[in-house]
């Protein structure tokens, strides 16, 4: 292993540095597309999230125990937080759940 890894410096050493620059480049770019797919990523998780309470709710109900309407409410309203989240900037959001627009 050690003699290849040698064999292998020794015939590359002068691309070492184009080899650096391409995995920074790929690198880079790997994290640009991680930072487009996290809003879209937030959705589907907040929304899974909501449609497995739902299916717990009607699983509630048809055993006969209700869930109280608030609470169906504010998870309502925790998952559009979430999805607005993924959209807005902080600052758009704080002024929305201070009321203001």
């Amino acid at each position: 292993f050690i003699e290849d890894s040698c064999k292998f410096y020794i015939a590359n050493r002068d691309r070492i540095e184009e080899m650096q620059e391409e995995l920074n480049d790929a690198v880079a770019a790997a994290q640009v597309f991680a930072d487009m797919a996290k809003p879209n990523i937030l959705r589907v998780t907040a929304l899974n999230a909501y449609i497995q309470f739902c299916s717990k709710v009607m699983i509630l109900a048809a055993q006969g125990i209700p869930v109280p309407q608030s609470i169906i409410m504010d998870v309502r309203s925790t998952v559009d937080k979430a999805l607005l989240s993924a959209t807005l900037t902080p600052d758009q959001i704080t002024q929305l759940t201070r009321g203001g627009r």
